[in-house]
């Protein structure tokens, strides 16, 4: 009798029904199989995939049958062990061909075509016949191959063994629906050693580095090191054991089978962890097997990571999956660490060109050219930390100066009946300086080992002092005469908020960094006040009434800030060190 359930075997693709009847016929063996086959559904239909494949499978064992060598498979396509299911599912067409019903041929080859574009294909080539290959840990086929052996997608640990040569291990990379070529070449054992397994049950099979080799009692030669075997028979066996073959030596072994418990799956992760079953390493990543009832060691390592022990009990029921997920060991070698954050330092300087420095002179000038440049010099130090990440935190300190020439008239507030027209032609040299003082953040790419991109952007605050020294004429008509102005030379002081940014390179010279970058320079303020300033003529006592000689003196110029808000370019030169 057949569940009404259909189950979907890969991308909505139907795999077999599954069975509820297992064999019926009056033979303990059966027995065992249907009672441990009827377990195994109840498991099924409650979705405990793993545990109700153990139970299939210990079925299979006592007596292998259409109906539960079926669930096996459908269990492993379910539990993505594409692989395994794509073996079963074959054995199903080949070996129980005549039991199937009408229709399930057919459902069984669709869902077989389904899961070969789940897996890989890998050709294993070696030049000596008759040698074994293991995948993973689990027996696969004998070389030479007919067809390839079809494997999950990743990495996959293959293993070449024969008797007299010395086994060949390599990891290749397997790509879905792809076909991967392997080629071995085996050397014969020039030094080997000689082994015997002796067990308490007779005719046990005996599994030597995951790879049957024969039935005990056993001898063989192996290359000299360390092997792993087990033996096996039916629901008797014993548990993963390490032997040491010595060159020239024979080593007798005796092991004593006993009950086994249900099929044990153990996963790693990583995957690429290694697994030990009682201190013995017996897989990579992934290990099935059966184990003497009892509670065993399972644990798992890796280079980089904290090692995972659990116990385990073997027992005749069937148990869920142990999963080892390993933690990452932060300080293992294995895993590069930043290097740590550094203090840095540099010596900066640079000359400032700027349109012009927006004084109230300048910007109420009419007849001054627009052409005209402010020119300077910038000087400071800069230094701060900088993080793994290449992000800084900097200060920066220094001292600017920027001076502009620019030549103007000026109509006098005081224009007299002799000289209507009378103006002031002035020269103005003005000149902004003082230090400066700005906090920031910097970022820094490296591009090899010697060159690195740079940035900064920086906020701060300068005390700018302000003088403009000015050569004075008066003019009225075609009269002209020279004038100075008094208090000509003040110094005004104000404190205006500044902006600094550069972008550019640099380059590692010995412990030294040489740096060229393009900055940016804003004040944002008004700079400080030119007042208390007039225009004085030389008395001449022997001027002719109403000349231009004779004008009273003391007539004042206009109040007017210093600078006002402006942006200077600089190429920025540096010069440093990191700490």
């Amino acid at each position: 009798m057949l569940l009404a359930l259909t189950l979907v075997a890969t991308s909505a693709q139907a795999a077999p029904p599954v069975p509820t009847a297992s064999p019926t016929a009056a033979d303990p063996a059966m027995d065992r199989a249907k009672e441990l086959f009827r377990r195994g559904v109840v498991l099924f239909e409650a979705g405990d995939m793993e545990r109700a494949l153990q139970l299939f499978l210990q079925s299979r064992g006592a007596y292998p049958s259409l109906q539960n060598t079926s669930n096996v498979a459908i269990c492993l396509d379910r539990l993505g062990r594409y692989d395994e299911a794509l073996e079963l599912y074959e054995q199903l067409l080949t070996e129980f061909n005549q039991g199937l019903q009408p229709g399930e041929t057919e459902t069984l080859t669709r869902a077989m075509t389904t899961l070969r574009t789940r897996v890989g294909n890998v050709w294993i080539a070696a030049d000596v016949a008759g040698a074994q290959v293991v995948v993973d840990g689990r027996a696969r086929a004998t070389l030479p191959l007919v067809v390839p052996i079809r494997v999950l997608p990743g990495t996959r640990v293959v293993r070449v063994i024969k008797d007299g040569y010395i086994t060949r291990e390599t990891r290749t990379d397997v790509i879905v629906n792809a076909e991967t070529k392997v080629e071995v070449h085996l050397e014969p054992l020039a030094n080997a050693g000689l082994l015997r397994i002796e067990d308490s049950v007779s005719a046990t099979r005996l599994f030597v580095d995951g790879t049957v080799v024969g039935t005990t009692p056993w001898e063989g030669t192996l290359g000299p090191g360390r092997h792993v075997v087990w033996t096996q028979k039916e629901d008797l066996g014993t548990a993963p054991k390490e032997v040491v073959v010595v060159q020239g030596q024979k080593a007798i072994v005796a092991v004593e089978a006993s009950a086994l418990g249900a099929e044990l799956a153990v996963d790693a992760e990583p995957a690429s962890a290694s697994l030990a079953v009682d201190g013995v390493d017996v897989a990579v990543g992934r290990w099935r097997g059966r184990l003497p009832l009892g509670v065993h060691r399972v644990s798992s390592s890796e280079s980089g990571y904290h090692a995972l022990a659990v116990a385990v009990e073997s027992s005749a029921a069937a148990t869920a999956p142990v999963r080892l997920r390993l933690i990452v060991d932060p300080g293992h070698p294995r895993w590069p660490r930043s290097a740590p954050g550094h203090p840095f330092f540099e010596a900066v300087g640079g000359y400032l060109l700027a349109p012009r420095l927006a004084s109230d002179a300048e910007v109420n000038c009419s007849s001054c050219p627009s052409s005209a440049l402010a020119h300077g010099l910038i000087a400071g130090l800069r230094g701060g930390y900088r993080f793994p990440a290449g992000v800084s935190l900097a200060l920066m300190g220094g001292y600017l100066r920027a001076a502009s020439t620019f030549s103007r008239t000026l109509p006098s507030s005081a224009p007299t009946t002799e000289h209507p027209t009378l103006a002031y032609d002035l020269t103005d040299h003005l000149v902004v300086h003082g230090p400066f003082g700005a906090f920031g953040v910097g970022y820094q790419r490296a591009l090899g080992a010697r060159f690195a991109l740079s940035a900064h952007a920086m906020v701060g605050a300068a005390m700018s002092s302000g003088r403009d020294v000015a050569d004075v004429a008066v003019v009225s008509g075609s009269e002209r005469i020279a004038a100075t102005v008094v208090d000509s030379d003040p110094v005004s002081t104000a404190g205006v908020l500044l902006l600094e940014g550069d972008v550019g390179a640099t380059m590692r010279v010995g412990d030294w960094d040489l740096g060229l970058a393009v900055a940016a320079l804003g004040l944002l303020l008004q700079g400080p006040p030119l007042d208390g300033r007039s225009v004085a003529i030389a008395y001449d006592p022997t001027c002719t009434a109403g000349s231009l000689a004779c004008v009273a003196s003391g007539t004042p110029l206009p109040d007017e800030r210093a600078h006002g808000r402006t942006i200077a370019l600089s190429p920025l030169f540096s010069i440093g060190r990191s700490f």
